[in-house]
């Protein structure tokens, strides 16, 4: 026995429905597979002998699951003195009668078909036969009409309707018998389709039949006569022949007539809702189709918010960006679905589009959360941090003219979080490193890693210099093919193969995008001058927006990289372009010797191949790599080592 409370009202399901539920449940699937199989079948055949040789492979198709699956059932319920054979033999022994009937009046119709073509064949010959007889004057005329009337108490005799004068010849009687076979073969089609589907309803029915006799389990199907009931309440409630006050009722009823009759759950639904979710739950018992017409509904309701609201965010390729534009429809449109949904009484994942929202919202409050790499508990410590930062920055920028007591400096600044009131020189070591370029290549990486990119993703591999894979083995082709100019400094390559030769190069300078291969090669240069915003929002392309509003796009890997990588790729170019930025022009000066330079003096000033004073304290590299002091030789006012005698320029001795 099973209860339910439907809008208040309460339905009891006998056990006995239960088990009628139970069986349909189990077997059902199989006989809903039936008219597709026979039509597979019958696009396989030919013509009615077709029909007769190869019913037995139907047969098999189509009964053998609903048999198995009936002695499963069987044996669930500890009947195990029955197999397939004595199943049909004693409880469903006429289920293939109606199609073995329609088999034989096949088998006979086709003989007939055949005994009429050959009796036309023979009263052709003898047409033929006597016609040329009268022509040729070989018979006299009397024993012409005596051959003449034979032919037609043949005809008369054997049903046909030709008459003596119709001569189609045997080639026409052959077209004449097959075009009788080809009606035969299109007017059997449904007859046998009908009964082949009745066959496997009669081995339910069977199945039926011997769980009541061998278990004494009965199972109550939904008689006709209740299943018209039902029907009869439901057009009576569209007609508006129930009052009012009586539909709710009604509806139960017919829910009781017939639990196994989608539209009335759907009108139950629609009209009064499902507040406890047991409507749902009795249809989905009864294998009605209720929660996928309350999925498409909500479905249906959820695209056209969005669409309304933020249609811009269902297309976007970089979601991110078009969420924090869209902050507030998305809001609006979370709003509405939550309300919808909490008015169905719906779950979450009912609603996609509810989820869609809240995955953007996540989105766009994880950015505002974020800042430099670190995720903060909410939007408005995120901007005091923003704040703290920024007036860091401001500050360690004037003291580089001023010098003054950077301690004191901070200590009276009016930072809004705590940290960074107690823990500021922490902060100034992070800000002064991001600020020399001797870290350039270390703080790329620590980009490269928040980013959560790796090494090798998506069929991309990435390449920074002195810090990630080594360059050097490719640093020449990359240079011949990106076409980088000699005071260029390279900062990351991003390649989309092993050999490089198709590859995004960044450098202090430019950003370059080039193809090696042959036929297809490119090499394109976009200046990092004057660029306010980096990213990629379409498939495959990167934006470059410069400050007076002219945009450069650039296509890279749309077949080979996926949207999270592109978009992810476009935040950091961004990233390290924001880094070339903050460096002072002296740091952007010192990127080259970085780089290139072959020894570094006492001074932390790199220098470059063949250099050997320092530029920036005139201090000489001897052979041995040591640095020494220098001085100016009074004479020639070259640099000479402070402890030279003699200057090695114009020879003149020098004076202690």
């Amino acid at each position: 026995m099973r209860n339910y409370s439907i809008l208040g009202e309460s339905l009891s399901i006998s056990t006995e429905m239960e088990n009628e539920c139970y069986l349909r449940r189990k077997i059902d699937s199989t006989i809903e597979s039936v008219p597709s199989a026979f039509e597979k079948w019958w696009n396989s055949l030919w013509d009615c002998e077709d029909i007769l040789k190869k019913f037995d492979k139907l047969a098999s198709t189509i009964f053998s699951p609903i048999l198995q699956c009936s002695i499963e059932i069987l044996q669930e319920q500890k009947i195990y003195n029955l197999d397939s054979e004595l199943f049909i033999n004693k409880y469903a022994s006429n289920y293939i009668e109606e199609t073995i009937q329609i088999l034989e009046e096949i088998h006979q119709t086709l003989h007939r078909i055949d005994d009429q073509y050959k009796q036309e064949v023979a009263y052709r010959e003898l047409q033929k036969r006597y016609r040329s007889r009268v022509v040729g004057g070989g018979f006299g005329l009397g024993g012409a009409l005596k051959g003449m009337a034979t032919a037609a108490a043949l005809n008369a005799t054997s049903g046909l309707a030709h008459s003596l004068g119709n001569s189609i010849g045997n080639a026409g009687s052959n077209f004449s018998a097959s075009n009788s076979k080809d009606k035969l073969f299109k007017s059997v089609k449904e007859p046998l389709k009908d009964a082949v589907i009745d066959s496997a309803f009669l081995l339910r029915q069977g199945l039926r039949n011997a769980l009541l006799s061998e278990a004494g389990i009965e199972c109550i199907p939904v008689s006709s006569d209740d299943a018209k009931q039902a029907t009869v309440l439901v057009q009576n409630f569209f007609n508006n022949s129930i009052p009012e006050e009586e539909k709710k009722s009604m509806l139960i009823k017919a829910l009781i007539l017939n639990p196994y009759k989608d539209d009335v759950y759907h009108l139950i639904w629609e009209k009064y809702g499902d507040p406890n979710f047991e409507l749902r739950e009795m249809a989905n018992f009864f294998s009605c189709d209720l929660t996928h017409k309350i999925q498409d509904e909500a479905i249906s309701y959820g695209k056209d918010v969005l669409n309304k609201l933020c249609a811009p965010c269902l297309t976007a390729f970089n979601k991110k960006s078009i969420a924090l534009r869209y902050n507030n429809q998305l809001e609006e449109a979370k709003t509405l679905l939550e309300e919808y949904r909490s008015s169905h009484n719906l779950k979450k994942e009912s609603m996609p589009q509810l989820i869609f929202c809240n995955e953007l919202l996540e989105m766009v409050d994880l950015d505002a959360r974020t800042v430099n790499g670190k995720i903060y508990p909410s939007e408005e410590i995120a901007r005091k941090y923003i704040h703290d930062y920024m007036l860091l920055s401001k500050t360690l920028i004037e003291n580089e003219e001023r010098q003054e007591d950077l301690d004191v400096v901070m200590k009276s600044l009016p930072f809004e979080t705590e940290d960074f009131k107690n823990n500021y020189s922490q902060y100034i070591d992070e800000e002064k490193k991001s600020r020399n370029a001797n870290y350039i290549f270390l703080n790329i990486k620590k980009i490269f890693e928040n980013l959560s990119l790796s090494e090798e993703t998506d069929d991309l591999r990435f390449y920074i210099p002195t810090i990630m894979n080594d360059f050097s083995q490719i640093e020449m082709m990359v240079k011949k093919l990106s076409k980088m100019h000699e005071s260029e400094v390279p900062l990351l390559l991003c390649t989309l193969s092993e050999n490089a030769n198709i590859g995004l190069l960044i450098t202090d300078k430019t950003i370059r995008n080039y193809s090696g291969i042959p036929l297809l090669g490119y090499c394109n240069a976009y200046t990092l001058d004057g660029i306010s915003s980096i990213s990629c929002y379409d498939d495959g392309v990167f934006h470059l927006v410069y400050m007076n509003n002219k945009i450069k796009s650039i296509n890279f890997g749309k077949k080979k990289i996926n949207s999270k990588i592109q978009i992810l790729l476009g935040d950091l170019f961004s990233q390290i372009h924001e880094l070339i930025e903050r460096l002072p022009k002296n740091e952007k000066q010192r990127l080259y010797r970085i780089y290139n330079g072959v020894a570094v003096c006492s001074c932390g000033t790199p220098l470059l191949q063949g250099e050997t004073i320092c530029p920036h304290c005139k201090k000489i590299r001897k052979e041995n790599g040591e640095f020494v002091d220098s001085m100016k030789c009074p004479h020639c006012q070259n640099i000479v080592p402070v402890t030279s005698k003699f200057c090695r320029y114009c020879g003149e001795k020098i004076e202690c």
